[in-house]
């Protein structure tokens, strides 16, 4: 597992690194567009974060804990979210 970590994740990483212009990342990044885009992913991070912890633990407690009709059905259906994620 660790060679795994170095050769295809930690490799890669240091010479992306060791080879960047860093006077162009830290123009780019000031860059208003860029900023933008760093906004709305973290805007959606928590939003989706935020809906996940208000419907999806009651949900999870209600599948665990409880039996109703069509349980098993419902059961089915919700892996299908994982499977076609936008």
């Amino acid at each position: 597992m660790s060679s795994f970590l170095v050769f295809y994740v930690a490799w890669p990483l240091a010479g992306l690194y060791l080879r960047a212009d860093w006077s162009v990342v830290a123009e780019t990044a000031r860059d208003s567009a860029v900023i933008d885009a760093i906004w709305r992913s973290l805007w959606t991070a928590l939003a989706a974060t935020a809906v996940i912890a208000l419907f999806g633990t009651p949900l999870a407690y209600l599948l665990a804990r409880q039996t109703f009709r069509g349980k098993a059905l419902f059961c089915r259906f919700v892996p299908l979210s994982l499977r076609f994620s936008p």
